[in-house]
């Protein structure tokens, strides 16, 4: 297994990168409007030091979103099974404007997908 200094040095610019990351953006949990992608308008609690920069930016799951679009018909009620965020979930709500069953077993994920489904009081009802 590499080291941190052995992959520092083959490397460099990924320990840049974080640490630009960490000075830069910031830190803890707080509801931010998603600002691009299918998820463009939703609401989340987002913590970049989570890793969570590529949600933000609307590139989670990106491979989805075409199928998404295509199935998620107005009306359809829909499940997410391992719901984690409750990124798909909110999706899924703003595309159909149909309820979602959000399935978590991680009770702390579980009551993030609450939050946010609570940060969008105009998005059909999710339940988790």
């Amino acid at each position: 297994m590499l080291t941190g200094v052995l992959l520092r040095s083959v490397f460099p610019m990924a320990g840049t990168k974080l640490a630009l990351k960490k000075l830069l953006l910031p830190h803890g949990r707080v509801v931010r409007r998603l600002p691009l992608g299918i998820g463009r308008g939703l609401r989340m609690g987002i913590d970049f030091d989570r890793g969570q920069t590529g949600l933000f930016l609307g590139l989670y799951e990106v491979e989805l979103n075409r199928h998404l679009r295509a199935i998620a018909r107005s009306g359809y009620r829909s499940f997410d099974l391992g719901g984690c965020y409750g990124y798909d979930a909110l999706v899924l709500a703003k595309l159909t404007g149909a309820p979602v069953l959000s399935v978590e077993l991680d009770p702390v994920l579980a009551r993030e997908i609450r939050e946010n489904a609570a940060a969008n009081p105009g998005l059909p009802s999710i339940f988790v």
